[in-house]
């Protein structure tokens, strides 16, 4: 930003008569102010100018939540103006504007302005030059509203990735952790032995027998009376 130059006597007159000075932190003005009738020039001290933007909420994976969030547009010193569109233009102010340590200023009406002007006319010329500057720099910059869209497709890949590669590193993990000797038991089916001749022969021989209700004694499978009673089976 071109800086408006000032006798050393001017600016001592005008901030004897207009001078307004803001300790560290404290707000000159905020963004939507309807009090708009002055313009300030900077004395000592830095200002910065900071732009609210809306709400913004980020869905993906993770649905992520931002209040109000403030760009900074610029940080101003000794000899920069501010304030000024909005005074001129008697609109809301656009842009919040707060002291980052302790800021003498000049504080400018409207006539004060035009009194300046008369008194010093390259300082109309040099306003006027820095103001189109700024609007031009304002213009090329581009505007939160556009990068959000991006932002948000952005942020939303980046945490689609991050959760795919945290469960990637967990299966990881597991496969490479040993498999304990119980587990074993159970997840694998040990091959059993081939059976001996002799226990296919036992196993064949076993069957199921019957007895007597009233004497007790066995007889064969196919047998239909006890053979020591005469009982029916």
């Amino acid at each position: 930003m071109e800086q408006l130059l000032l006798d050393r006597e001017i600016v001592e007159t005008l901030f004897k008569k207009l001078g307004r000075t803001y300790p560290p932190d404290s707000v000159i003005f905020l963004e939507d102010d309807s009090a708009t009738d002055e313009m300030f020039i900077i004395v000592s001290g830095n200002v910065e100018i900071l732009k609210n933007h809306r709400e913004i909420e980020i869905s993906g994976p993770t649905t992520l939540k931002f209040g109000t969030i403030q760009e900074r547009l610029a940080v101003l010193g000794p000899g920069d103006f501010f304030g000024e569109m909005a005074m001129l233009n008697e609109k809301t102010r656009s842009a919040s504007a707060r002291a980052l340590n302790q800021v003498q200023t000049i504080v400018l009406k409207k006539d004060d302005l035009f009194a300046l002007f008369e008194r010093k006319p390259k300082l109309a010329v040099q306003m006027l030059r820095s103001i189109s500057n700024r609007l031009r720099d304002t213009s090329a910059r581009p505007s939160l509203d556009l990068i959000l869209p991006e932002l948000q497709k952005r942020i939303a890949q980046w945490d689609a990735e991050r959760r795919a590669g945290t469960r990637e590193e967990v299966l990881k993990r597991e496969a490479d952790l040993p498999v304990r000797r119980e587990e074993e038991k159970v997840t694998k089916k040990q091959p059993s032995a081939p059976e001996s001749g002799r226990a296919r022969a036992e196993k064949k021989s076993v069957q199921p027998v019957k007895a007597c209700a009233d004497c007790n004694r066995a007889a064969r499978p196919d047998a239909k009376f006890c053979d020591l009673c005469g009982k029916r089976l």
